[in-house]
């Protein structure tokens, strides 16, 4: 899962990026900001637009969650609504998962549906 590295604030350019690998358990971050970023999709051969999650975890480390795929972005709206400004103080609970792909197995990172915002 390729993710963008962070550029718009200089202490957010020192962002780790959630990785599959990096996520052994599940884990619940805070949304600190949404955005909209531009991405190349070598798939469809063209940019396309992906919204970029700026979290902080319980230990206050900052990380950077780019929504890939359908799924998770469908999560988030089910949890918040459709609008990006509702996002901002939410909490998510983010897990790792097996998905196939072509036939190919991969792990990938899934935001969990019903979280009750503590």
């Amino acid at each position: 899962m390729g993710l963008i590295e962070e550029k718009s604030n200089q202490n957010e350019s020192f962002a780790e990026h959630i990785k599959p690998a990096n996520l052994s358990q599940a884990q619940k971050f805070v949304i600190e900001k949404v955005h909209i970023e531009s991405q190349f999709d070598k798939f469809k051969n063209k940019d396309i637009e992906r919204v970029v999650l700026t979290l902080y975890s319980s230990d206050n480390n900052r990380k950077i969650f780019t929504i890939q795929n359908k799924a998770n972005a469908e999560r988030l709206k089910w949890n918040f609504g459709d609008s990006h400004a509702n996002w901002t103080g939410k909490s998510i609970t983010l897990y790792k998962i097996k998905i196939e792909v072509s036939g190919k197995i991969y792990d990938s990172i899934r935001i969990q549906y019903n979280i009750i915002d503590t």
